[in-house]
């Protein structure tokens, strides 16, 4: 009986759809089994369709992803820092790998690691994986399983991490036996036992393994640097010990964070100044004091080092092996990019602050920097303030700051007042002769901090003090002080004249009304009360004295009879 093509190929179809609906309601093994079986008997009979073919390729995809999605999920439980690399994790006991095998043969087998450090493979048999990175484990199940399929692809993957117990002892707050993964750092097991007891050690932490050997774990070098060397992986049944901290080294000066540092077997200066944050910027390179106690305690010797050998060079003739209570002390670069900067105050045309070079730069220059005085400044306030005066300090002030009071005579007392209330040392300048007669005599040199003060012009001059109205006063060009008094009402029945001053606004001067040669906008006129007088105290005592002064004469006349 002949068969149509239609008929044939529709058959076909309907033959592939079963085998779709079957692989995804049986088992993986079975279902490709039974569709390999199929291949095998297109393949022997007449050439196929290319319907057909395309069908068989499709079957193919089909069984690869079958495997694929049988490979489990890696544990979500599992936190892990980073990548695992195979060349450096051990497998061991617990873990769970995944084999694939898709080709001619399309099949999945989980292998789990037995205690004894092996997986059992069907149809190969077990294979010893103890003691291996996941690389070698990888390649020897690769190999093993390659002798017992021909012509197929292997893959090996991890897919569930191991979980074991670990040691922690020492000085932590809840020592104990742990659980851990191998994913697992020193520092989260310290963490699971409640952190580090005050006083223990970061940076001296024993891990022993199972042959004995030991890794030690710096903590405190893993948090500055993010060395992850120094907070190590933990294994199967690690011995973590956590003693306390014992030897110290200080470090001082040019460093970001000053201070003592636990002293690690090997330590070098480098590395002390690495854990100090490094040096800033105006560092002092060309010398630092190593201060290192002697055996007896009694003295200490002073060993210079050159930063740039030893930090930078990592020079072992100049980075030193570290001792316990050693003190590195580390200077500043002298005059290191001092902000040699001035303030130009007021009116100006471009107030603000402006650079100069040390014992270079003159006023006149900061000035014409500056767009020159306004129109409305007043030259006669200007002030040129020196915040910074330690070229010339005042030792007599100083001197007077550390006696007491009670103990300064009239005049010492007088100056130390007057100069308590300067907040800075005004330099004297002639602005009018520098700027309005272009006289460069006048000129001065700037120093790192000054201040140009240009105040605008004052057209009021101050009355203060016991007249009848006292405030501003409209200023008048050549005015004496009585039309100042008078525009303030006039002097008040207590005030006395006799104790008057003009405080001058442009030198900060209290002058006598005799002393003052023109009243000057922003001048103040300050008017002082009459003190209270007592005039019975005063009648009884010129009584009192005019009796002792008589007695006396009377005494001495009859001594003369």
């Amino acid at each position: 009986m002949t068969v149509s093509r239609p008929f044939r190929s529709f058959w076909l179809i309907c033959s592939i759809l079963a085998f779709i609906f079957v692989a995804r309601t049986t088992s993986p093994e079975v279902t490709m089994s039974r569709l390999d079986s199929l291949r095998l008997e297109h393949e022997r009979g007449r050439r196929p369709l290319p319907s057909h073919r395309v069908m068989m390729s499709m079957l193919d995809s089909l069984r690869l992803s079958q495997a694929i999605s049988a490979r489990p999920e890696l544990d979500r439980e599992q936190v892990l820092d980073r990548n695992i690399e195979p060349e450096n994790y051990v497998v061991g006991p617990g873990d769970e790998l995944i084999l694939i095998l898709w080709g001619e043969i399309s099949q999945s087998f989980l292998l789990e690691v037995t205690p004894e450090g092996k997986v059992l493979v069907p149809h190969v048999g077990e294979i010893l994986l103890r003691q291996l990175t996941l690389a070698e484990a990888r390649d020897r199940i690769i190999r093993k399983v390659g002798k017992r399929y021909r012509n197929v692809n292997i893959s090996v993957s991890l897919t569930k991490i191991r979980k074991f117990r670990v040691f922690l002892v020492g000085s932590v707050n809840l020592p104990g036996t742990y659980t851990a993964t191998a994913v697992d750092r020193v520092s989260m097991l310290i963490d699971q036992a409640g952190g580090l007891a005050p006083g223990a050690s970061r940076r001296n932490i024993r891990v022993t393994r199972q042959d004995s050997s030991t890794v030690d774990a710096d903590l405190l070098r893993f948090i500055v640097v993010g060395d992850l060397a120094s907070n190590p992986y933990v294994v199967d049944g690690d011995v973590v010990t956590v003693p306390v901290r014992v030897d110290s080294v200080g470090v001082f000066g040019a460093v970001n964070i000053e201070g003592y540092y636990e002293l690690k077997q090997g330590d070098r200066i480098s590395d002390l100044v690495e854990l100090s944050r490094g040096l800033v910027r105006d560092v002092y390179m060309e010398k630092a004091e190593l201060v290192r106690s002697q055996e007896d305690q009694r003295g200490a010797e002073h060993i210079f080092i050159d930063l740039a050998k030893a930090v930078v060079d990592k020079d072992p003739e100049h980075n030193l092996y570290l001792q316990s209570d050693d003190v590195l002390l580390v200077r500043h670069e002298p005059e290191w990019h001092p902000e040699y900067l001035v303030e130009v105050r007021g009116e100006t045309v471009f107030p603000g602050h402006y650079a100069i070079e040390k014992n270079k730069t003159y006023l006149s220059e900061v000035m014409e920097r500056a767009g020159g005085p306004k129109l409305d400044a007043s030259l006669s306030e200007a002030k040129l303030i020196r915040t910074l005066y330690e070229d010339n300090p005042d030792l007599e002030f100083e001197r007077l700051m550390e006696m007491p009071v009670a103990q300064m005579s009239d005049d010492e007392y007088s100056y130390f007042k007057t100069k308590s209330r300067q907040l800075h040392e005004v330099v004297v300048v002639d602005f009018e002769g520098l700027f309005l007669k272009n006289d460069k005599s006048k000129d001065i040199l700037l120093k790192r901090g000054d201040i140009i003060d240009i105040p605008a012009i004052r057209k009021t001059v101050n009355v203060n003090g016991l007249v009848n109205d006292p405030g501003a006063v409209q200023y008048r060009s050549g005015k004496k002080l009585g039309y100042y008094i008078d525009q303030a009402g006039g002097y008040h029945s207590n005030a006395r004249k006799s104790r008057m001053r003009v405080i001058k606004a442009s030198t900060g001067q209290w002058l006598k009304p005799s002393k003052v040669k023109r009243i000057e906008p922003g001048d103040i006129i300050w008017v002082p009360e009459k003190p209270e007088r007592n005039y019975w105290e005063l009648f009884k005592d010129l009584v009192s004295t005019t009796a002792q002064v008589a007695t006396v004469i009377l005494v001495i006349d009859q001594a003369r009879k």
